[in-house]
């Protein structure tokens, strides 16, 4: 009995593992894209590199809505069944966002995991200085925390005083979706 358990349970993970390695990355990502572009988002110029759990695309134009707004060098999409993470490395924002917000992201990583289903976690690096968060979807409920840079405490004061300052020299914003 311990035996058919166990062969079943070898089978099942071998035909999980089978489909995850074997998924086209690529046919997903062009549908992920048709969707965004939906919603005024354009991708361009993107190389893609498939591997056997991940996605690698470099070198992408961010456009929303005919507008260039980034350049991003790196981006890394791994599929697992546990759990899933995006990872962006050397982002430049378009210039015309230089009067409002620093434009250099040196990286963002959206995670996802299975524990906790229904969350999903963000932090990321830049000339903002660091920034972590994260969304409740079931509760619809984004937050952020900010911990600012010299930079970003000279010239973008403006923006820091929409967020609410907490205890240590952090920013906090929370908003509802």
């Amino acid at each position: 009995m311990v035996k058919k358990i166990l062969l079943t349970f070898l089978i099942l993970s071998f035909f999980v593992f089978s489909f995850w390695f074997f998924l086209p990355k690529k046919n997903l990502y062009y549908e992920l894209e048709h969707l965004l572009y939906e919603q005024g988002i354009v991708i361009e110029n993107e190389t893609l590199s498939e591997h056997p759990f991940s996605l690698e695309i470099t070198d992408a134009d961010l456009y929303f809505q005919g507008i260039k707004v980034a350049k991003i060098s790196s981006l890394s999409i791994n599929i697992t069944l546990l759990f899933n993470s995006l990872h962006a490395k050397d982002i430049h924002c378009a210039n015309i966002a230089k009067t409002f917000i620093p434009t250099r992201i040196e990286s963002v990583d959206i995670n996802y995991n299975i524990i906790k289903p229904l969350f999903v976690s963000i932090t990321a690096y830049g000339e903002f200085g660091k920034l972590n968060g994260g969304a409740n979807i079931k509760q619809r409920k984004g937050a952020i925390q900010l911990k600012p840079s010299k930079l970003m405490e000279q010239k973008y004061k403006k923006l820091l005083y929409k967020l609410k300052k907490t205890q240590g020299g952090a920013y906090s914003y929370v908003k509802n979706f």
